[in-house]
């Protein structure tokens, strides 16, 4: 569940690096809703993808922006409006929502060129690095976002052989599969 409860609205957004938000959505509709909250709007989002910059280079864009402007003034005025907020919003999605497969590819540390600025712990999305040990990663909790390896200036964290040229060649299929620009999706 989420961390939070509430009776209020709520409005669930997600992103996704152009390939698919799958049941993303959905999943955070029902969590946001089992939390109490009243879900008035919901949307998904292209960002560049998370794993291969070169999918969705540059988004959100111009005309992405133009979109989430608009989106929050419609959620806006869905909001003055009391009795269109009582009709709950569908989203696509499926239950059971697809069960999480791992990706076993782990980064693994180069201490001789960790910097020990702090950057890797910062931007990991699950805390699995020890912001006061470096070196420590709690690997049963990391999703192979690859944030500590995109964000690290020194390049102390990697993929060993040949797990690293395993994960590039399905990297360039992905970027293949994923030239379609995709268009942000909302549910009002």
């Amino acid at each position: 569940g989420l961390p939070v409860r509430g009776t209020g609205d709520a409005v669930c957004v997600v992103s996704y690096g152009n390939r698919a938000y799958e049941d993303a959505l959905s999943e955070l509709v029902g969590l946001t809703r089992r939390a109490g909250f009243r879900v008035v709007a919901a949307g998904a989002f292209v960002t560049e993808h998370s794993l291969n910059g070169r999918i969705a280079a540059g988004r959100p864009d111009e005309a992405d922006t133009a979109l989430m402007e608009a989106f929050g003034r419609q959620v806006a005025a869905k909001l003055r409006d009391r009795a269109a907020c009582e009709v709950p919003i569908r989203v696509p999605g499926h239950e059971p929502y697809k069960a999480y497969a791992p990706i076993p590819l782990v980064p693994e540390l180069d201490p001789e060129r960790c910097e020990r600025c702090g950057r890797c712990a910062l931007v990991c999305p699950v805390q699995t690095i020890d912001p006061g040990n470096y070196r420590v990663t709690d690997l049963s909790r990391c999703i192979a976002c690859f944030a500590c390896v995109r964000y690290c200036r020194a390049g102390a964290r990697s993929l060993a052989e040949p797990a690293r040229s395993a994960f590039e060649r399905k990297m360039e299929a992905l970027c293949e599969a994923c030239q379609a620009r995709r268009e942000p999706e909302t549910f009002l």
